[in-house]
């Protein structure tokens, strides 16, 4: 419960519209019954080819390869060997390659994925105590009749059973091993019985060729997209870098030219401050000639008018 509920803040921080528990509960599992649905068609037409060629390996999106990679083939329906996690029973694979009719658990829709489940409710490894797997393995007898023979070899089969309630119970194995190995076939009558497991192995070959083209997908390597991606943003670091160190080249340019005018600026208005000062000092110059000549102008006048009295005085006397 916990864990979901991270998952939905989770989802909820990156996405526009506010998503319940159960609406993101239910999306995971109709994402996880597709690509069970997707494995186990691929799985029932590699059994069917009877020996033949192998269909193409089925095309997963991005979502379907990541849902197929966090399942992992023994989790998922139809795999050999494993068990159902959305429908918590135990799947059993006949190996022969007449057989032509999937088991229940593979043919489920993307509906019957859908029902929630509460992880803490999920199948551990101890759940399938009890109960008992049955393998499959027909052997074809490829022996040919003597004249007045006509029976075959009887076909053998191998059971494997889990531990019962208080041991450990684990996974039965995938396809294309066994835990125990099965007791020799039986040879038929005046028969040497050297070419009856033939087509069985065939079989199995076939079927692990096509497990194996599965997980070539799921075990594809990403890590040259991660290189490619630090790369790029590397790339992007160091141009950053170039572009901020042109500025400030530039910038130290720009300042060192406006130095230059200041003082320029500078030596003008000292220029112009002594202009202004030599051009005060001729006005006032001319001030003062100016006043001198008017002082001369009136200094005549009043000393005429002191000396005729002088003569008035001279002449009378």
């Amino acid at each position: 419960m916990e864990l979901w509920c991270r998952i939905v803040d989770r989802v909820n921080a990156v996405g526009q519209h506010p998503r319940s528990r159960e609406d993101i509960r239910k999306r995971w599992n109709d994402l996880q019954g597709k690509v069970r649905s997707t494995v186990s068609r691929h799985n029932i037409a590699v059994q069917r080819t009877g020996g033949g060629p192998l269909p193409p390996p089925p095309q997963l999106t991005t979502w379907e390869e990541q849902v197929l990679t966090i399942l992992h083939p023994e989790g998922l329906a139809g795999v050999g060997g494993g068990w159902d996690t959305g429908t918590r029973r135990n799947v059993t694979t006949p190996e022969g390659p007449d057989n032509t009719t999937p088991p229940p658990e593979e043919a489920h829709s993307d509906d019957s994925s859908s029902a929630p489940l509460d992880p803490d409710d999920q199948p551990g490894p101890s759940w399938a105590s009890g109960q008992s797997v049955h393998i499959a393995q027909p052997q074809p007898n490829t022996e040919l009749p003597r004249s007045g023979n006509t029976s075959t070899a009887p076909t053998q089969r191998a059971q494997t059973s889990l531990p019962r309630t208080g041991q450990s119970a684990v996974c039965p194995p995938l396809q294309g091993t066994q835990a125990n190995p099965p007791p020799q076939q039986q040879q038929g009558p005046g028969g040497s019985g050297s070419g009856h497991t033939v087509q069985g192995t065939e079989a199995q070959e076939h079927r692990g060729t096509g497990r194996a083209a599965v997980r070539q997908r799921e075990d594809r390597p990403r890590e040259p997209t991660l290189h490619e991606a630090l790369s790029s943003i590397m790339g992007a670091y160091h141009h950053s870098q170039e572009t901020m160190a042109t500025v400030l080249d530039k910038l130290q340019e720009t300042l060192r030219l406006q130095d230059e005018l200041y003082l320029g600026f500078r030596e003008e208005l000292r220029t112009i401050s002594s202009t202004l000062g030599t051009i005060v000092g001729v006005l006032t110059d001319i001030q003062k000639t100016l006043r001198d000549t008017v002082a001369l102008q009136g200094a005549p006048d009043t000393s005429q008018d002191d000396e005729l009295p002088t003569t008035s005085a001279g002449a009378s006397g």
